[in-house]
């Protein structure tokens, strides 16, 4: 009879204890979300694009975006792949990947800690220097050379979910087209596609056509 107690009791405090900590965990990630204020209209632009992958808000995020779709070059034997972008990846399939990279409603991961920690303007020759496969995408979507000033945010953070990535550090460049501000996204290659759900959180480096890296 004692064990029997004894066992009941132990039950509940695991039980108890559990929702505790489950009550912070979650209490926790809610003040962060709404502390997800910046000093100024870009960055409060980025925390939005980052609530709207938490929040699962993909339509939204798809409307702050740009991202590239690439095309794989055919190289000989032994000889590192290169790629060259095809277009820009429509809305529909943009969205279609963001549920399967973070599950519906953004399920799959959480931001524990979100801070960018620093805004610089670059031009459009610093920017296909330190960006080349975002610099494509750019002069895509902008072959009139209109954008003169590319915004790159830096951003630090923490996740908790099942992407791979826990701490993370991601320098993200965003432009003003006129009708509001964008973020430029690389995208991948179809043999790169495990590392698209990573796009958001690090810089996604792969060999495309005429550059050397």
């Amino acid at each position: 009879m004692k064990k029997n107690t004894l066992k009941i009791i132990i039950i509940f405090i695991y039980i108890i204890a559990f929702i505790g900590f489950t009550s912070v965990v979650f209490g926790f990630i809610g003040n962060n979300q709404q502390k997800r204020i910046g000093s100024g209209e870009i960055q409060n632009v980025v925390l939005k694009i980052y609530d709207d992958i938490d929040r699962g808000k993909y339509f939204d995020l798809n409307n702050h975006s740009i991202e590239g779709r690439w095309g794989e070059t055919n190289m000989g034997i032994g000889q590192k792949k290169t790629y060259y972008l095809e277009g820009l990846v429509a809305g529909d399939d943009f969205i279609e990947t963001a549920i399967k990279d973070y599950g519906k409603n953004g399920w799959r991961l959480r931001f524990t800690k979100l801070e960018i920690t620093g805004l610089q303007v670059i031009s459009r020759d610093e920017f296909e220097k330190q960006f080349p496969r975002e610099h494509e995408i750019l002069n895509y979507f902008d072959q009139a050379d209109k954008i003169e000033k590319i915004f790159i945010t830096n951003l630090t953070g923490y996740i908790i979910g099942n992407c791979s990535i826990t701490d993370w550090i991601k320098k993200l460049p965003l432009v003003w087209t006129g009708k509001g501000w964008v973020a430029i996204v690389t995208g991948t290659p179809d043999d790169l596609s495990p590392l698209h759900r990573e796009e958001w959180l690090t810089n996604i480096n792969f060999k495309i056509v005429n550059t050397i890296e």
